[in-house]
């Protein structure tokens, strides 16, 4: 079996997820004053990140465990609902190009997988729409239909994408050298080595150097 594994932040989305989750929340009208707390929780770890007193992937893993405060007292079905209606909108922020290279590696054959941090509800709702084979992403925790607060959600950080698809696929006969791994980040470096050909779209400056060194392809 060969893959195709695409990230979603920043690769297949162009927008950063929390922000549109919150935006999307906002124009919908959705509660007001879970807004608000939340917002607030957000802005006091990003100025701590800006301070340095928070490292990057900690003031990220934090964010990932804060937001679903946002849906207390909703059931599975309303978030999955609230999920289903953003997606339109979301839509519009996909990279043409990489939904270009997601078709293109479904009709050769590939087996393709969405991979992400962002939560798993979300992906699939993408996974769906676009036709991908697997959506692997950082998954909520449920209990009698309503979120499980005593349990944080796993996030799933760039450096553990390598680790959490080998994981996954750990039953199957992957040909790692004949797989595919799209990403924009050099956090996402261990999961481009993992594979035969890597490509970077829109990457962060390491990345970028890393990319040109190594003669990867380069989208934009």
């Amino acid at each position: 079996m060969k893959l195709a594994i695409f990230d979603f932040d920043g690769t297949l989305f162009t927008k950063q997820t929390i922000p549109f989750f919150i935006e999307q929340w906002h124009k919908l009208n959705y509660s007001k004053s879970k807004l608000f707390i939340i917002k607030n929780r957000i802005i006091f770890l990003f100025i701590k990140y800006k301070l340095r007193l928070l490292p990057k992937e900690k003031f990220r893993t934090s964010v990932i465990e804060i937001f679903p405060y946002i849906f207390m007292g909703m059931t599975k079905k309303d978030i999955v609902k609230f999920f289903n209606e953003i997606y339109q909108e979301a839509k519009l922020y996909f990279n043409r190009n990489v939904v270009s290279e997601i078709n293109k590696a479904k009709q050769q054959g590939y087996y393709t997988v969405l991979l992400s941090g962002c939560y798993s509800l979300f992906l699939e709702v993408v996974a769906s729409d676009l036709g991908i084979n697997k959506a692997i992403g950082t998954d909520l925790y449920f209990y009698k239909n309503k979120l499980n607060y005593d349990k944080k959600p796993t996030h799933i950080s760039g450096f553990l994408k390598q680790d959490i698809v080998k994981t996954v696929f750990k039953e199957e006969e992957i040909d790692w050298q004949n797989s595919l791994a799209y990403a924009d980040s050099i956090a996402d470096l261990g999961l481009l080595n993992l594979v035969g050909k890597s490509v970077v779209v829109k990457p962060d400056k390491r990345l970028l150097k890393h990319a040109l060194k190594e003669n990867w392809q380069i989208i934009k």
